[in-house]
């Protein structure tokens, strides 16, 4: 797990409460699953020996979600997590329907180069921060 500034580590959990409870209330989207302790929502399973921060159905296919901030992005845990998620979206035979990096919009030219470094290709979603 990435060790967060404690200002980052509040927006991480907060954006994963604010995006959960906006995906629970989406039609679209079900089965909306977290990787924090203190809501209501179940645990996502472990994808390819990593859990992600949200997971939630779209079409009857999982999306898997992950909130970055700026000190997380480079490093080694997420890298592994970012190249685990591609892996599961390209070789699952259709269980994971994409897999998206949700960051600050400031940060969204960094996530995209880092995402090209590490070969993977991400939905890319932005938050104010």
């Amino acid at each position: 797990m990435t060790k967060r500034p404690v200002d980052e580590q509040t927006a991480h959990s907060q954006q994963i409460t604010d995006l959960a409870a906006a995906l629970d209330y989406d039609d679209k989207f079900s089965n909306v699953q977290t990787d924090l302790i203190d809501d209501d929502y179940p645990s996502p399973e472990v994808i390819n020996q990593r859990r992600p921060d949200l997971v939630a159905e779209y079409k009857g296919r999982q999306i898997i979600i992950e909130i970055e901030t700026k000190s997380s992005i480079n490093h080694y845990h997420t890298e592994a997590q970012w190249k685990a998620f591609h892996k599961a979206v390209h070789d699952d035979n259709g269980k994971y329907g994409g897999f998206v990096i949700v960051v600050p919009k400031s940060l969204d030219k960094e996530v995209r180069n880092r995402a090209g470094e590490l070969e993977v290709d991400p939905d890319i979603w932005e938050f104010d921060y």
